[in-house]
C-alpha cells in the first residue's frame, strides 16, 4: 500500500475518533445536565414539602401561643383588679369558667395555671397533635409583677427554642 493512502486513512480514522469522542462527550454532558436537573427537581420537591410542613407546624403553634397570650391577658386583668393572682386552675374548662378564655383546639393535651405565691403565676400547656418533634413538649408563660409593665411575661418551655415567641 501507498504511504500517502495509509496517512490519509490514519487521518480519517483519527478524525472519526475525534468526532465520535466529541459527540459522546456532548451527549454525556447533556445527560449529566438532565440528571442534575432531575436531582435538583427532586430536591426542590423535598424542600417545598418541608416548607409546607414547617408552615403548618408554625400555624398550629401560633394558635396555641395566641390562646396562651389571651389567658395571660385575662390573668393580668384579674391581677390588676384584685391586686392578687387567682387560685391555680387545672383544666381548660376551669380557665374558661374563671377567666372566660376559651379555645376550640385539640392541640393542647393539658393546660394549667399555677399560682406560685403573690409574685408569680405560670401557664403551662402540653402540646399534642402537632408532630413527633413537638408532641408532649410544653410552652410555659411565666408572669410576675413589674412596676413598669404591670405583669411581665416570659416564654419558655421544652419546645425547641426556635418556636418560642419573642418579647413580652
Amino acid at each position: 500500500m501507498d504511504k500517502k493512502f495509509i496517512n490519509v486513512r490514519n487521518v480519517l480514522i483519527f478524525l472519526v475518533v475525534v468526532i465520535c469522542l466529541t459527540a459522546g462527550l456532548f451527549f454525556g454532558l447533556t445527560i449529566i445536565k438532565q440528571t442534575e436537573n432531575e436531582a435538583y427537581k427532586g430536591f426542590d420537591d423535598i424542600l417545598r414539602q418541608f416548607k409546607r410542613s414547617e408552615n403548618t407546624r408554625i400555624e398550629k403553634l401560633t394558635e396555641i401561643t395566641n390562646y396562651m397570650s389571651n389567658v395571660a391577658a385575662e390573668i393580668a386583668a384579674y391581677h390588676e383588679e384584685a391586686n392578687s393572682f387567682l387560685p391555680s386552675l387545672h383544666t381548660m374548662e376551669d380557665i374558661k369558667a374563671s377567666l372566660g378564655a376559651s379555645m376550640s383546639t385539640n392541640k393542647i393535651s393539658s393546660i394549667t395555671v399555677v399560682t406560685l405565691g403573690p409574685e408569680e403565676v405560670v401557664i403551662i400547656a402540653t402540646l399534642t397533635g402537632i408532630d413527633s418533634e413537638i408532641d408532649g413538649k410544653t410552652f410555659t408563660l411565666t408572669g410576675s409583677p413589674s412596676k413598669e409593665y404591670g405583669l411581665l411575661w416570659i416564654w419558655a418551655g421544652t419546645v425547641p427554642s426556635v418556636y418560642l415567641p419573642k418579647g413580652k
